[in-house]
């Protein structure tokens, strides 16, 4: 199949899963009526479920789904590996446990910016290990190994901080997060996440 031709299959089946999550739910209204509500407003609580409900988590999975395929892409270009994914070279891990720490310290009840901020944290950490422990110039194999240490203890301390999580509620919310739960979003986290992707895509394509 032709690249082109598999970019439109694919976006339009991306296209086709945002709108079903729009339209899909607990609340009984037909498409229609939703797409209707989320477009035109009206009265009643449909339009609020729609706006400040659903178009948010969509919106989140659309971005951080995103996201992840061009951070893939990018990985899979650089090592030459059709199978890399960013979760190869623990980045991904560091940021989960950053993250992890400030749900468990507290740091992301008490600061808005405080879960994207340690998330960022972490990851600018697993970096700096893994350019330490594979060199600068280091071949896609050694850099692949490093990864995969560097992997592995971002793991083993994630555990560390859920086992002695001081609450089972911060525990539950530290497994929803590492889940992907989308769950209690709104736009804000939208406009929260969408600069980082932006800049983030941003220099992926300049080194494209």
């Amino acid at each position: 199949m032709k690249p082109a031709l598999l970019f439109a299959l694919l976006t339009s089946l991306c296209t086709v899963l945002f709108v079903a999550s729009l339209i899909t739910g607990p609340a009984a209204t037909g498409p229609v009526e939703a797409l209707r509500a989320l477009l035109l407003g009206g009265e009643g609580p449909l339009p609020l479920i729609l706006r400040d409900i659903r178009l948010p988590r969509a919106l989140l999975a659309v971005l951080t789904g995103g996201t992840l395929g061009v951070a893939g892409a990018a990985l899979q270009g650089y090592l030459r590996n059709p199978l890399a994914e960013p979760g190869l070279v623990g980045i991904s891990g560091m940021a989960a446990l950053g993250a992890v720490l400030a749900i468990h310290t507290g740091l992301s009840a008490a600061f808005a910016m405080g879960l994207p901020l340690a998330a960022l944290g972490g990851a600018a950490l697993g970096v700096a290990l893994l350019l330490w422990l594979a060199g600068p110039g280091g071949a896609s194999l050694v850099l692949i190994l490093a990864g995969i240490a560097v992997s592995a203890m971002a793991g083993a301390l994630t555990s560390l901080v859920l086992n002695l999580s001081p609450n089972p509620f911060a525990a539950s919310e530290i497994i929803y997060w590492m889940m992907g739960s989308l769950a209690d979003r709104s736009m804000l986290h939208v406009w929260l996440a969408l600069p980082f992707v932006a800049v983030g895509w941003g220099m992926i394509a300049v080194t494209a």
